[in-house]
């Protein structure tokens, strides 16, 4: 009987080996999903700026029915939020026409396939200001 509980004991050295390692691929896991929403978040706030960019060239009349999107792809836009978001597309606005615009914030991500991490924004800013 004394060999019959040596081997219940690596069984169960075994199992809680296999559990342990479950749960560092759960913390890696972890790991790599907050560092995405952190990059997320970054990226929200690329586009917020590019839209606030938008707003700033409407108000200064910089052309009188509506922006070109020069005004935040000519400008250090990319270069404030680089070391945020590795490989940031360097011309994040397109216009749409009658004063719609595309803001698309991409950045890579190793982690993920196809590596290319995409946010899309829409905006539109009235023609005539109040």
């Amino acid at each position: 009987m004394a060999g019959f509980t040596l081997v219940e004991t690596l069984v169960a050295l075994l199992v809680l080996a296999i559990g342990l390692l479950g749960v560092a691929a759960m913390q890696i896991k972890a790991t790599q999903s907050a560092q995405l929403a952190a990059q997320t978040g970054m990226a929200n706030i690329a586009a917020q700026d590019a839209r606030e960019r938008l707003w700033a060239a409407r108000v200064r009349g910089d052309n009188p029915s509506c922006p070109t999107p020069a005004a935040v792809n000519g400008s250090d836009w990319q270069h404030r939020w680089q070391p945020f978001l590795p490989e940031l597309n360097a011309s994040p606005v397109s216009a749409l026409g009658d004063c719609r615009f595309v803001i698309e914030v991409r950045w890579r991500d190793r982690r993920l396939d196809p590596y290319l991490t995409r946010l899309e924004y829409r905006v539109r800013l009235p023609q005539e200001l109040p």
